[in-house]
């Protein structure tokens, strides 16, 4: 998702306008720090970056998966 916002031409400005996400919560999200973010939000920077959003979803659910499973044991 990075690689797709920095070939994009936006400004963190613009894209935080579009999906009415903090600044400061998109650039940790595309620099991959804290914990998983709701698929809600997900979806919709891929869809405000044309990305397809079946892959990022099972992303999303593999790490979903395997931070339920670290809380647990």
């Amino acid at each position: 998702m990075r690689e797709t916002y920095l070939t994009s031409g936006l400004t963190l400005s613009e894209l935080s306008a579009r999906v009415r996400l903090a600044k400061s919560k998109i650039s940790e999200l595309l620099r991959g720090i804290g914990l998983y973010p709701r698929w809600e939000i997900i979806f919709s920077l891929s869809r405000e970056l044309n990305m397809p959003y079946w892959p990022l979803y099972r992303l999303w659910r593999q790490a979903a998966l395997e931070a339920h499973k670290s809380r647990s044991g």
